[in-house]
């Protein structure tokens, strides 16, 4: 039977790094039907395909939702709508755009300015950590601290209130099951729907209120980012939001996490 690598195994998924070493060595360009996906574990191999935006697209779903039932019947709207605006789903020129755009508003004044903020927010964490030991309560680090620290920096980034951090959470777990690679989670594309719906809803009123009323965060700037040609749309900064949020706070959080470990 041939070798099949399939991250929805959670024994793979808990220790990938010696599946990857046989890859590398016995099948470098590897395609898994579990996961309907290529897995290319060779630097030169992924620095090519990256590279190569002529035969090689970034917009991985499109010809997903296409195919899904639940898209031709209108029910992932939400999701279609704004991930379809995410940059790393597009290919150029549509990707040079936005970056040059989000550019603008992510300077490296705007993140050195968070440093303090940042460090105050590490203090905080330590002490609750503290405090929960001084109690002979357990400590979580991955609870505790690897991922409020990450999502509280990018929602005080956005302007996001950190009172809403978990509810925010909870849609960003459900949209994490449609980005993911959860096979076993029931309705997940429909549940996925609901936390796009529920976010996008959510950025939009606060997009709505920065557009009347700026602030120094990250949402006026995306806001007001406007070159001599164009400028962000509403769904476009809607959508940039999200990504910033889902993808910026999950991988963080397991960055911090395995560096841990």
């Amino acid at each position: 039977m041939a070798y099949v690598f399939d991250l929805g195994n959670p024994a793979t998924n808990a220790n990938p790094f010696p599946e990857f070493a046989r890859l590398r060595v016995e099948d470098p360009v590897h395609w898994t039907p579990a996961m309907k996906a290529w897995i290319v574990t060779r630097y030169a191999d992924v620095r090519q395909v990256a590279l190569n935006n002529r035969e090689i697209s970034a917009d991985r779903l499109t010809p997903f939702f296409k195919a899904n039932p639940d898209y031709r019947n209108g029910s992932l709207d939400s999701l279609v709508r704004y991930l379809n605006h995410w940059m790393v789903f597009r290919d150029p020129p549509d990707h040079t755009r936005l970056r040059r755009l989000f550019t603008k508003a992510f300077t490296p004044t705007a993140v050195a300015n968070l440093r303090p903020n940042i460090e105050d927010i590490v203090a905080h964490l330590i002490d609750g950590m503290l405090a929960r030991a001084r109690r002979g309560d357990p400590v979580d680090f991955i609870a505790d601290f690897a991922y409020p620290l990450p999502a509280s920096v990018i929602m005080d980034l956005l302007g996001v209130p950190r009172a809403d951090l978990e509810q925010v959470k909870v849609w960003s777990d459900d949209i994490a099951l449609f980005i993911g690679t959860a096979q076993v989670a029931g309705n997940k594309y429909l549940r996925a729907e609901v936390g796009a719906k529920a976010m996008s809803g959510y950025f939009r009123s606060l997009v709505e209120d920065r557009t009347r009323e700026p602030r120094s965060d990250m949402v006026s700037q995306l806001v007001l980012a406007r070159d001599d040609r164009d400028a962000l749309s509403t769904d476009e900064i809607i959508g940039t939001c999200i990504l910033l949020l889902f993808a910026g706070h999950e991988t963080t959080t397991n960055l911090i996490g395995n560096g841990f470990l």
